[in-house]
């Protein structure tokens, strides 16, 4: 029985209780359909996948399950060229939308869908103004040239070389070896080198095991390759709803991907504050992080730590991940076409000549090898690292897109893996066909190759990172043989934000490459 206080007390409560479901009742239901109804920006005009046209939760939904890229493609191949993946948010595939929406001089910025990535400083990632954005970029500039590149290509071959040693065991002992992972903790490797002049040691340890640095100074011990994963996959989650995100972050604090965020972040931090004790101490070093700290005439640019963490977890976040994952697909896609892979050790060894051990190849001599080239970027069209399209808005006036006049304010994007596997643009999509970057209409082809982004907001690593899938591919196709564990064996892709591979156990043997007769 109720007695008078508890009722009291009942009764003053319901009514809050009542007036908050009806609260969240109108903003998730009633105001979405009036906007969908009401429909200002006539949106309503292109189809939709289930409840995308008024809703956010169809897309954050495929996003949190992995399922992203692959729902759009299946939705365009039921609705079309153009299709409305949320309220606001139109996809499209063509030759003319990817030039409009992401081409040199286009109007659209980025969407605010890259909150997702801010931390307490934007970088040159996630800035959505124009003016910033041109000045990280020009930052950075000088680092990524060619020839800097080329002056740091000694980190690379001493850190393949260590990859080596491992495979080689790999082979003497018969050992299954999960290719993926030991290429992603090259990537690790490679990023610590070239950006801190740090060695990790993750390739001879078997493991990314770093140590990372809270704010007040307490150190300790973590492991950045699953942190970034969930960190990924729950941001980009939340971050397909901008206008809640804050929100949505303090209701959902439980999610282990934010402890994983703020686990990479704790990583970079350490590896930032160790990088300017060594400069405090008068340590020459010649790596990325250098054009951090000094601009081209040699002047201190002043930096705030918070900026410097926000660059240098982007760089190690697409130096590591972004380029092992088009290292593990194209490994896995010459296995798994014989003779696309032979045909690639006859231009090496031809190339390169007879070597009963053949070390790792210098990019001078591979840099220009038409078939090497074709089967890097037949992997990345096939597999490309970020298969989701990326997100960018349309200015307050609008914009026309692919003949269509989209209003202002309007996200749009194309889907990398859909554009990339249109019958209309590339035939036989499904075939790894490196031959088809050296067929005439190969230059038309490249307009419509985004695996980098492109135009003004393409990706300025592309450089450091074609030295390294070329060098790498290179050394490991004319070293060895690789077989799948299992003959059937198909690589698992989890989607957050990059297109994440699963484990790749292969079995490997040393080859003796031989130089065809005349």
């Amino acid at each position: 029985m109720i007695n008078s206080t508890h009722a009291h007390t009942y009764f003053q409560i319901f009514p809050l209780w009542e007036t908050a479901v009806i609260v969240l009742v109108v903003a998730a239901v009633v105001y979405p359909l009036v906007c969908y109804f009401h429909d200002p920006k006539q949106l309503r005009r292109y189809s939709a996948p289930s409840i995308a046209g008024f809703s956010n939760l169809w897309m954050m939904y495929q996003q949190y399950n992995h399922n992203r890229a692959l729902s759009t493609h299946a939705a365009h191949e039921r609705l079309g060229k153009i299709v409305r993946v949320g309220p606001n948010h139109l996809s499209f595939i063509g030759r003319q939308a990817t030039k409009d929406i992401y081409g040199h001089g286009t109007p659209a910025q980025k969407d605010k869908f890259y909150i997702s990535f801010t931390g307490t400083h934007e970088s040159s990632l996630d800035v959505t103004d124009r003016h910033m954005h041109s000045e990280k970029r020009k930052r950075l500039a000088a680092a990524f040239a060619q020839k800097r590149i080329a002056d740091m290509e000694h980190l690379v071959v001493e850190d393949i070389q260590r990859l080596l040693v491992r495979f080689d065991k790999a082979t003497d002992c018969a050992e299954n070896i999960n290719v993926r992972w030991y290429i992603n903790m090259l990537l690790f490797d490679l990023t610590g080198d070239l950006v801190f002049s740090q060695n990790l040691g993750c390739v001879e340890r078997g493991d990314d095991v770093m140590q990372a640095q809270k704010l007040d100074g307490t150190k300790y011990w973590t492991k950045p390759a699953n942190a970034l994963r969930n960190s990924l996959r729950i941001g980009s989650t939340m971050g397909w709803n901008a206008e809640c995100f804050h929100l949505l972050k303090r209701l959902t604090w439980w999610h282990e991907g934010w402890k994983g965020g703020a686990d990479f972040t704790a990583i970079v931090l350490h590896m930032v504050r160790t990088r300017l004790e060594k400069e405090k101490e008068g340590v020459e070093l010649n790596d990325f992080f250098k054009s951090l700290l000094w601009d081209r005439n040699g002047e201190p640019l002043g930096l705030e730590i918070g900026e410097m963490v926000a660059e240098c977890g982007l760089l190690l976040n697409a130096g590591s991940d972004t380029t092992s994952i088009v290292l593990t697909g194209t490994i896995f896609l010459l296995t798994k076409w014989p003779r696309t892979a032979e045909k690639l050790r006859k231009e090496l060894d031809g190339a390169l000549g007879d070597s009963e051990d053949p070390g790792v190849c210098a990019f001078d001599e591979v840099k220009n090898l038409p078939y090497l080239r074709a089967c890097v970027d037949e992997a990345m069209r096939m597999r490309p690292p970020l298969r989701g399209g990326l997100p960018r808005v349309t200015p307050p006036e609008g914009m026309m897109i692919a003949g269509e006049w989209i209003a202002g304010n309007t996200t749009v994007s194309v889907p990398t893996y859909s554009l990339h596997h249109d019958q209309d643009l590339f035939s036989d999509p499904w075939t790894y066909k490196p031959e088809r970057w050296l067929e005439g209409d190969a230059a038309d082809l490249q307009q419509v190759f985004i695996p980098f982004s492109a135009g003004g907001r393409g990706c300025i690593g592309r450089n450091v990172s074609y030295l390294e899938l070329l060098v790498v591919i290179s050394t490991l196709m004319r070293r060895y043989e690789f077989e799948f564990e299992k003959p059937d064996f198909e690589l698992e892709t989890k989607d957050t934000v990059n297109a994440h591979p699963g484990p790749m156990m292969m079995k490997i043997r040393r080859r003796m490459p031989k130089v065809e007769a005349d």
